[in-house]
């Protein structure tokens, strides 16, 4: 059973970067408009070691009109005050304070559902805060999603990888999860 599992681990390495170009998303698409509003919601709970980098990335994203909407998930860390500082750098944003999470709700899915609540514009984007937005990607997600008549587009990002370990199993893992899907 063993060896049945190393082989498939390994043609699940093997096939990775073949795999990969069928959902890549076209970075030269032509952007039709670029007065789409999107609000990135950001559910962060003790995310003050990377929140900075999220919405650094996210300062940097070109040819849309973004707002952004950070819920600081009752973090027991400088999350709320690393995004009230970016508050005054980002034209458009916003830091809820979140409330207690209810019994009946799981998870980071309260978050998102107070950030839901106070998103404008045409598109909700949600991305957690160790995330780090290309700056084509929420213009080029959009105009896909437009273009191809889409309510819904999830995206898989990469990753920033450290370790045998990390660079052995956490790829293999979220190609396996792609190919699921696709």
């Amino acid at each position: 059973m063993a060896c049945i599992i190393l082989v498939g681990w390994c043609f699940l390495h093997a096939g990775m970067t073949s795999w990969g170009r069928r959902w890549m998303l076209e970075r030269d698409i032509f952007i039709e408009d670029r007065e789409r509003v999107i609000t990135v919601v950001i559910p962060a709970r003790n995310e003050a070691l990377n929140i900075d980098s999220c919405l650094e990335a996210l300062s940097r994203c070109r040819d849309v009109h973004l707002k952004v909407v950070v819920v600081d998930d009752n973090s027991e860390d400088d999350t709320y005050a690393k995004a009230v500082e970016w508050g005054g750098r980002l034209s458009d944003m916003i830091v809820v304070k979140g409330m207690p999470r209810p019994s009946d709700w799981t998870g980071k899915a309260w978050a998102c559902e107070q950030g839901a609540r106070v998103a404008q514009g045409d598109w909700i984007c949600f991305v957690d805060a160790d995330v780090c937005l290309d700056s084509q990607t929420l213009a080029v997600a959009t105009q896909v999603a437009a273009s191809e008549n889409l309510a819904l587009l999830s995206l898989f990002g990469t990753w920033n990888l450290q370790s045998y370990w990390e660079r052995l199993v956490i790829p293999a893992v979220g190609w396996l999860i792609r190919g699921g899907i696709g």
